[in-house]
């Protein structure tokens, strides 16, 4: 099982992080995901999930911050693509990000209000406090679809999951604040 995306790793780049002007983001927030691959998927492989965790955030707010929890993507010819900005215009379960940690720090936008757009539970794009942070893409290949709905926690996806890897892989990006 094969991850691959369309840059140089282990950089993400900027355009999916906060080095970005201030009118693309929301409340210092990214919200384009980037585009990434899975190929050479195990036969028994139905559906992937993926999270996107950076544990590098333990010593400043000591916790790892989730950045993009997916699942149920379903395996098509031995592989899935996830598109770039997916976590806004895809149909696939996403989970619970860390920002209800600072959801009252931020506001959300009344236009995402609106149109029913949580940001909680899609991507949100690297804004390390200091220095260069690697954010993990774990992908996991299950067997089976997950009963998971929208907002599920990573503790619950931990839960479900058990029993049902058929693989999993990983790579690590790195990213500073400019």
């Amino acid at each position: 099982m094969q991850i691959q995306v369309p840059f140089a790793l282990p950089n993400l780049p900027d355009e999916y992080g906060i080095n970005q002007p201030a009118d693309e983001l929301i409340d210092g927030i990214n919200l384009r995901s980037f585009p990434f691959t899975v190929t050479d998927l195990p036969k028994a492989a139905v559906t992937v999930a993926f999270s996107l965790i950076d544990h590098d955030t333990i010593p400043v707010v000591g916790f790892s911050w989730i950045h993009w929890l997916g699942a149920n993507l379903p395996v098509t010819a031995g592989q899935v693509v996830v598109p770039d900005n997916a976590s806004q215009t895809a149909t696939f379960t996403q989970g619970t990000n860390t920002l209800p940690m600072i959801i009252d720090q931020i506001h959300q936008p009344t236009a995402f209000k609106q149109r029913g757009y949580d940001l909680t539970k899609h991507y949100a794009g690297p804004r390390p406090r200091g220095g260069v942070h690697a954010y993990r893409l774990t992908v996991t290949a299950v067997d089976t679809t997950l009963p998971v709905t929208s907002g599920y926690l990573y503790n619950e996806f931990l839960r479900m999951v058990e029993g049902h890897v058929v693989a999993q892989t990983h790579v690590n990006l790195l990213y500073a604040k400019k």
